[in-house]
Parts: structure tokens; C-alpha cells; sequence
């Protein structure tokens, strides 16, 4: 039996929850947040009764406290956030690097209706002193809860903001987390087959081109791509001629010719990447794997064309590993 579990009644009694105001604090977010949103909304299993639930480190007696509309669901995320290290709870989350997934146990400490779930967490908070950083990982001694706060439109318009256009240092992150990584087969085969129903025919792209250039440009291109389910940058790839299966008989409106100074209207083999192009195109495939088989498909796309190299001085590394590849298929072939 834990220590609070055994206080005097005089105790319980004497620290009154702090229920006034309590409809005021529902906009604020805390460790009392319910659940996932996900999982407020609907569950894959049948939703555990909503209640207090219960954090304890189990060697020194600490405890978190929480309410959830689901027990089950928000234990389930609070594992899966401190396993990632991603928790919002700093001092719970240091226990947890420190002493790790073992040696924390996790109870429901009381069943109670969705109503009563801000009056009996701020009960459990009292009661269990767990905001003081000797008996527990609490940080705000009130209880509170978004469940039913909305942002304001503004507020929205500045989160979906801050996630549509991260910082050149968040770019190059998320690049560095994802360099050398590999999709799954079955997640290549469900693109491929994403991709092949969003494609557009021959017909659709003729009669995009012809619609941008008769407006001018005043069309959206957005607006082109809802109305023909694709990409925005797909639309942007056509309206440019970007390549070959693009390249219709569609005449070039006067601002086309000013916007693009005649480049889209060059073949293709006469188009070159600016310097600044070529760099970041490289930068996004260093370090990536290639199958054989694709190693193969790309060898016999190139076979026959003059090669990029023409005229350029090859370094002493790269006629090594050209030797080195020419051995291995000799090796092969044998």
C-alpha cells in the first residue's frame, strides 16, 4: 500500500479539490489532456471506461496523474510518446530514459463519467501531492482539458502554416532522418498503383494546357488540380511542358513566352539544370541504395546515348571504381 493510500481521513478531508472556476479552465493545455484525437473520436476496440488512471514508479512510489474519456487509448500514447522520447512531460519522460519501461506500472485509480472526469482528477492531484517533485511528475497542481476547445480560424490558418513551410534547418533534419532509408515493397507497389490512377491522359493534358494559356495564367493551377485530382505539382510540370509525355502542339500564350523567356519551348535535350539544380539533386539521392534490377533498368535506358561526360576529365577515383564495376561483370559473366 502506497503512503497516500494510507493517510488519515483528517488528511483527505482537510485538502478540499479546488473545484471553483473549473468551466473557465478548459481551454488550456496540460498532462491531464484526455486522449489521442484519434482515439477520442473512435476506437479499434471497445472503448475502456473513461476514469483517473495512475503513473507509478514503482521502486520509489512516485506517481503521475491523469484523467481520460479512454483509459486504455491514453496509457497507449503515453508509452508510444516516451519510447519515441517525444513526451511533454520532462520529468516523467527523464524517469523513464533513466530507469526504463520495467519499471513503471500503470492502474486505473478511479471510474467515473466524462462529467465528473476535471472534478476527481483535481481530487487526485490533492490528494496525492503528486505536483511535489518528491512524491510525484506532475508540473500543474490544476486540472484542466481541451476536450471541446477549437482554435480560432487564425489560429489554424498559423499552425497549418508552420507545418506546410518548415525552416531550411527542418528540411535538411527530416533529409538526414530519411537518407539511405528504404520503402517496403508492399508501400512501392500502393503508390505505384496511387500514381497510375492519378495519371493523366493525353487528352486531360492537352486540355489543361489550352485552358492556362486562354486565361492567361489567371487560372489557378491549384483549382486545376482539384478539379482533376492530381498534384499541384503536376499541374505545374504540364503548364511548363517539364517533360517529353508533356510536350503537346499547344501554342504559347504572350506571357508564357515573357515568364519562361522561351526555355519551355526548347527540346528537351537542349534544356540544362542550373548548377544550384544539379547540387540538390544530388544532395537528394547521396546515400541511396539502388536494387539491381533498377541498377540494370537505368543501365539499359542509357545504353546507346552518348554519355553526360563527353570531354570532361574523369578523376582518378572514379576510373577506379569504373574498373572495379568492369571486373565484377567480368566475374559475372564467367
Amino acid at each position: 500500500m502506497r503512503a497516500y493510500e494510507a493517510a488519515p481521513n483528517a488528511l483527505v478531508t482537510r485538502m478540499e479539490p479546488r473545484t471553483h472556476y473549473l468551466s473557465e479552465r478548459l481551454v488550456s493545455m496540460s498532462e491531464s489532456y484526455h486522449a489521442p484525437r484519434r482515439s477520442r473520436k473512435t476506437c479499434n476496440h471497445a472503448p475502456a471506461p473513461s476514469g483517473i488512471y495512475e503513473i507509478c514508479h514503482i521502486v520509489s512510489g512516485k506517481v503521475y496523474i491523469g484523467s481520460a474519456l479512454c483509459v486504455r487509448c491514453r496509457w497507449l500514447h503515453h508509452k508510444r510518446e516516451l519510447n519515441r522520447n517525444k513526451h511533454g512531460n520532462a520529468y516523467l519522460q527523464a524517469a523513464w530514459n533513466k530507469y526504463g519501461e520495467a519499471a513503471f506500472s500503470h492502474r486505473t485509480v478511479e471510474e467515473c463519467c466524462i462529467d465528473m472526469l476535471i472534478v476527481r482528477e483535481q481530487y487526485w492531484l490533492d490528494t496525492t501531492h503528486c505536483t511535489d517533485a518528491k512524491l510525484g511528475f506532475n508540473i500543474s497542481p490544476t486540472a484542466q482539458s481541451q476536450l471541446g476547445f477549437h482554435h480560432s480560424e487564425q489560429g489554424c490558418k498559423n499552425i497549418s502554416r508552420a507545418k506546410s513551410n518548415p525552416s531550411e534547418h527542418t528540411r535538411e533534419l527530416l533529409r538526414l532522418a530519411n537518407l539511405g532509408k528504404k520503402r517496403p515493397e508492399a508501400d512501392c507497389v500502393k503508390i505505384s498503383k496511387g500514381s497510375a490512377s492519378r495519371r493523366l491522359t493525353q487528352e486531360q493534358v492537352i486540355e489543361i494546357q489550352e485552358r492556362y494559356e486562354a486565361s492567361n495564367h489567371l487560372i489557378s493551377q491549384t483549382q486545376l488540380a482539384k478539379e482533376y485530382g492530381v498534384a499541384n505539382r503536376t499541374i505545374s510540370s504540364v503548364v511548363r511542358r517539364e517533360f517529353p509525355r508533356y510536350q503537346t502542339d499547344v501554342p504559347f500564350s504572350g506571357e508564357s513566352t515573357k515568364k519562361m523567356n522561351g526555355i519551355a519551348s526548347l527540346p528537351p535535350e537542349q534544356r540544362k539544370h542550373t548548377e544550384e539544380h544539379n547540387h540538390k539533386i544530388g544532395r537528394g539521392n547521396t546515400g541511396k541504395v539502388f536494387s539491381e534490377e533498377r541498377k540494370l533498368n537505368i543501365s539499359k535506358s542509357l545504353m546507346g546515348k552518348p554519355s553526360h561526360r563527353k570531354g570532361q576529365n574523369l578523376t582518378e577515383a572514379h576510373k577506379q571504381h569504373i574498373r572495379e564495376a568492369k571486373l565484377k561483370r567480368k566475374e559475372q559473366t564467367l
